[in-house]
């Protein structure tokens, strides 16, 4: 047929004059397997096959997130089977299946993630360090980046913001909570930002915490939405993880919750371990060759 002969005639172009005629005349054989999984490593996902992996997506997200999520799989190595099921399983709790790209709340966004302001954050927690942050850098994106230093780090990697703008460890002064000492015990964990603007203007400046404009980007922009999910994988070496075919692995990485938990530990509700596993188990189940 047509297909066959056009092959032929691409075979014959890259084909050098001074090769054994052998070599030309030679019938070449692929195993259907082989073709298969050579193929796959393409992983470029059509809208029917992201409607297959989330049914409850609109039609109108599936086609927005199609293309950043096809490149963004490309650029990290997410393909095949294992690969694919951890990634859009994961992603299928943190997003409700491409429902939301920003974490959900309840009346104005700073109240509602004040939490994520307090003071143990000096100990490494979020990087938030002012007012207004927990509200600021809340979860967004396929992954839900959330914390001040996370949106500083991807902002660096995008060549979004200069690593020279900024110093490591700002967060490490008591005075953004209105606190003294060199340290902060657990017992003033709960305390929240100062609304002092004067010590705050002094402490930004001698603390230097990274300037961050526009953190709505990572909701809003498609590519820059999948891009972070794909980023924090490729960060966190996930990509073994997923091979490994770990749920429980691979649920730690993504929340950040220490390794005890899901083993001596139970999953905490927020957690909706569960509701991973199956998704994980039916997606892999769905690109596989059952």
């Amino acid at each position: 047929g047509k297909g066959w002969e056009e092959f032929e005639a691409h075979c014959k172009a890259i084909t050098f004059d001074d090769l054994p005629e052998e070599y030309k005349a030679a019938t070449w054989h692929l195993h259907p397997r082989t073709f298969i999984s050579q193929m796959r490593m393409c992983g470029w996902l059509s809208e029917a096959e992201l409607r297959k992996i989330y049914p409850a997506a609109s039609a109108v997200n599936i086609v927005r997130f199609q293309l950043a999520t096809n490149r963004a799989n490309r650029k990290y190595l997410i393909h095949g089977q294992k690969r694919f099921a951890h990634f859009f399983g994961q992603a299928a709790i943190e997003t409700n299946q491409f429902q939301w790209m920003s974490e959900l709340y309840s009346g104005n966004p700073h109240n509602y993630f004040r939490n994520y302001e307090k003071a143990r954050n000096f100990a490494g927690w979020l990087g938030n360090v002012e007012w207004d942050d927990g509200g600021k850098f809340r979860g967004r994106g396929f992954k839900q980046l959330t914390g001040r230093s996370n949106y500083a780090a991807y902002w660096v990697y995008r060549g979004w913001l200069q690593q020279s703008s900024f110093l490591p460890n700002w967060w490490r002064n008591a005075g953004w909570w209105g606190l003294s000492g060199a340290s902060i015990p657990a017992s003033a964990y709960s305390t929240l930002p100062t609304l002092n603007q004067q010590s705050v203007t002094a402490l930004a400046a001698h603390m230097r915490p990274p300037p961050m404009d526009d953190p709505d980007r990572v909701s809003r922009d498609p590519e820059v939405s999948i891009d972070t999910a794909g980023w924090f994988w490729a960060k966190n070496v996930l990509l073994a993880v997923a091979d490994s075919d770990n749920v429980a692995e691979m649920t730690r990485k993504i929340r950040g919750d220490p390794m005890a938990v899901g083993a001596s530990l139970p999953w905490p509700p927020a957690a909706h371990f569960a509701d991973r596993a199956a998704q994980t188990s039916r997606i892999k189940f769905l690109l596989g060759d059952s």
